[in-house]
């Protein structure tokens, strides 16, 4: 038996749950029993509350087969799910980073129970990007702290869920193009250069044929002008249906209008250095007392297993601390420095397809898992995003 839980969030909770409950031999786990054989049953809002369910419920199958969980994610390493009450203070962490994860670890929090665990067992994080390169040790840690008996995998791209009207439900996946710079694209040639600077970051496309050459692609996706800072920017993109989806009628639904989404915004870290003990008017040795705040913060030092300068898509300090444009507004009285740090940054989110040609309606092939409506008696379900295709999902 698998088994999907996520938090009581609705975004969560009305997209990706009627899919989830239209797949055969799939439990929903959203309370347990309050003791093993009780009728009394509690919410169930933590992971370790899932896998206490998981191993002591006597209604619950056991070994469990897949454990999908459903949240937000992203690729510095976060969850938008309570892991556990790893403070003793009777209150649920909001989301889980990776300094959650080593608070559980270290009280042995959150592990997976042996009734519970089969030779099919698996944790599948239904989670946009924790599945990244750059998020491996974050997945490592996720893994121990479940007691390091079980493949732990996750997208390395966006998760989607869309309903198909008359039809079903499919889950696909969005690329999230990535790009950040000290300051935004302007003038008459921005247009041009943001082109060329999607194309030196030679991101990866899954091993399908790319039908246009790359320069082409790029040129459909990235609006021209490009849109003002913030100001999102939506371009329709035939995708399709391979097979086709049939609707409760029984047509063929062949293709659909999907959007490739363009955004665009200024992000930035804050902090302050406190006790300065040089001449505050010295500029030069301002931004050094604040880069070396950077170069010795203990969570960001190199030796660390997942520093902030990785969690934010750099290869190291320095490529971090030039990475950014800085402001730093000295406080004679109090002896201290603030730090802003920002860059800009911009994301093209497109449907992960084969056979990619974005001007031609009869390529761009979506990889989609489709879940027909109770209601369909004509459509068959389908899973072709394959949990073991390292083009598409991340395994520890």
């Amino acid at each position: 038996m698998d088994y999907h839980y996520t938090q009581d969030r609705a975004e969560d909770r009305d997209s990706f749950t009627p899919a989830f409950r239209s797949r055969p031999n799939t439990e929903l786990i959203v309370t347990k029993q309050e003791t093993p054989g009780s009728s009394k049953r509690v919410r169930v809002i933590r992971i370790d509350q899932l896998f206490d369910c998981l191993e002591n419920d006597t209604d619950i199958a056991k070994p469990a087969d897949t454990i999908f969980m459903v949240s937000h994610g992203a690729a510095r390493g976060w969850l938008g799910l309570h892991l556990a009450d790893v403070d003793d203070d009777n209150k649920d962490e909001s989301s889980i980073l990776y300094e959650t994860l080593e608070a559980a670890l270290a009280k042995g929090l959150v592990k997976i129970g042996p009734n519970t665990v089969g030779p099919n067992t698996k944790v599948h994080l239904v989670a946009c990007n924790v599945g990244s390169d750059r998020t491996i040790p974050y997945l490592v840690k996720l893994k121990e702290v479940f007691g390091n008996q079980v493949p732990v995998s996750a997208s390395k791209h966006l998760y989607v869920c869309r309903t198909i009207n008359s039809a079903g439900q499919i889950l696909y996946l969005k690329y999230d193009f990535e790009l950040f710079v000290k300051e935004p694209f302007k003038g008459a040639n921005s247009w041009a250069e943001l082109i060329q600077a999607f194309m030196s970051k030679n991101f990866d496309f899954i091993s399908l044929a790319i039908v246009l050459p790359s320069e082409e692609i790029w040129k459909q996706w990235v609006p021209n002008p490009i849109p003002p800072e913030n100001e999102n920017r939506t371009i329709k993109q035939w995708v399709n249906f391979v097979p086709p989806i049939k609707d409760r009628n029984g047509r063929e639904i062949n293709r659909r209008h999907f959007s490739v989404v363009f955004k665009s915004k200024r992000d930035g870290i804050e902090f302050t250095v406190e006790n300065i003990d040089h001449d505050m008017n010295d500029d030069a040795k301002n931004l050094q007392s604040a880069e070396n705040f950077i170069r010795n913060s203990e969570r960001n030092l190199p030796v660390h297993s997942f520093p902030i300068f990785k969690r934010l898509g750099y290869s190291s300090q320095q490529d971090m601390i030039d990475g950014y444009t800085w402001k730093i507004t000295p406080n004679f009285k109090k002896k201290e420095i603030k730090v802003a740090l920002s860059r800009f940054v911009y994301n093209v989110r497109v449907p992960v397809c084969g056979f990619v040609d974005p001007t031609n309606k009869n390529a761009n092939e979506l990889i989609y898992n489709y879940y027909p409506f109770e209601n369909n008696s004509h459509g068959i379900l389908l899973e072709n995003l394959d949990h073991n295709d390292t083009d598409l999902f991340q395994t520890v």
